[in-house]
């Protein structure tokens, strides 16, 4: 099934604000203040400084991830055979957009957390509570490229290849059962389980799901224009459930209660609502200024999603260390301003890069590099 040019320019208008939502997503630290290593600097959160972080980063920015995984099934069985030799070509080609950036931010990321390390008074300056590099044995070593990323963020990553080597099982169980499979994951994650096994991440269930979704898009050749016809009642419904949800979970974590079987449920069910509503909402940008400008910013969301972290906590932590906020307007404050600072001097290093050291960029974005436009004779 070949993909729509409509549905092709929504995937690519998508890309950047679905990043923004990512950095998002850790930008929140829960209410736990910043963790320098031997000390802690506590922001004195409130129910309103709560709820506006758990709307955007645990409720709007959290459909980044699943419409990640969707995007990247629908591209992947888009022209997809079955044959071994499909199968070949495809794996080859996300060796060299996944598997060797994975690899190398890994590396990156362990280096500079080693050299900051060395620095006087700065060994838990990054490492925070978690243990030192330099205290890593062969076995952590291994870990932090293998299981756990020593970039946390990266393990979307990894997951996702992990996805695409089962593909031909993926492949052949979605095209005979269809949304069964699905449908039994998703009762089993909405259960509890969260995890089938520790070698792909904590919430691999969750990927599995909406991986297997995207590829059911392609073997039964959905239209998923059909959406825009219920725009309103879809986008409504999870605007209006995304602030309950956030008003809920905001009240649980100041009682410093667990989170309730109950709003677990509503949770997982209101974030299958809000990747519904948020393909609707790609649609309101068709033939916009607004979507120019997203399709034009597109190609540098991996490099912003790969070089985020730990740009994004040593940024927080400079913050934090000397405007430290004193009340409910610069704590919300400091949240949107702090991710749109490292997203706009990311997208400025991305963009230099890509015009200074092309072959540079082209290999730690996976050949994702920005082509020239030629100038008209």
């Amino acid at each position: 099934m070949q993909i729509s040019q409509d549905s092709s320019t929504r995937i690519s208008l998508l890309r950047f604000p679905l990043i923004a939502g990512v950095v998002l997503i850790h930008t929140f630290q829960s209410g736990n203040g910043v963790f320098f290593g031997s000390g802690q600097l506590q922001a004195n959160e409130n129910s309103l400084t709560l709820f506006v972080q758990f709307l955007f980063s645990e409720n709007f920015a959290r459909t980044a991830v699943p419409l990640f995984f969707i995007i990247s099934a629908v591209l992947f069985f888009k022209d997809f055979s079955g044959s071994f030799s499909c199968y070949r070509r495809k794996i080859k080609s996300r060796i060299n957009t996944i598997l060797i950036p994975y690899f190398l931010w890994n590396f990156v990321s362990l280096l500079i957390k080693y050299s900051v390390e060395l620095l006087p008074n700065s060994s838990t300056y990054l490492s925070g509570r978690n243990a030192l590099i330099s205290s890593y044995s062969v076995q952590d070593y291994i870990g932090a490229f293998l299981w756990a990323p020593a970039s946390y963020h990266l393990w979307f990553l990894k997951d996702l290849f992990i996805m695409m080597l089962l593909s031909p099982i993926i492949y052949l169980m979605v095209d005979k059962f269809k949304v069964l499979p699905i449908l039994l994951l998703y009762i089993a994650w909405l259960g509890g389980i969260e995890s089938l096994t520790d070698l792909i991440n904590r919430d691999d269930v969750q990927a599995l799901i909406f991986f297997c979704l995207g590829c059911l898009i392609i073997t039964e050749k959905w239209n998923l224009n059909f959406l825009d016809q219920k725009r309103t009642f879809t986008v409504g419904a999870y605007l209006f459930s995304a602030i309950v949800l956030a008003f809920l979970q905001s009240q649980l974590f100041l009682q410093q209660s667990h989170p309730v079987f109950f709003v677990s449920i509503l949770s997982k069910t209101i974030l299958l609502l809000g990747v519904c509503a948020a393909w609707c909402l790609s649609s309101l940008l068709r033939n916009t200024r607004m979507q120019q400008f997203f399709i034009a910013l597109a190609p540098f969301s991996f490099f912003i999603y790969a070089a985020h972290e730990p740009f994004l906590t040593v940024v927080r932590k400079i913050v934090y260390r000397f405007f430290p906020p004193s009340n409910s307007a610069e704590i919300i404050l400091y949240y949107f301003l702090l991710p749109a600072f490292v997203i706009s001097f990311l997208t400025i290093i991305g963009y230099a890069l890509n015009n200074v050291l092309p072959r540079l960029y082209s290999v730690i974005t996976g050949s994702r590099r920005v082509q020239k436009k030629p100038r008209p004779s």
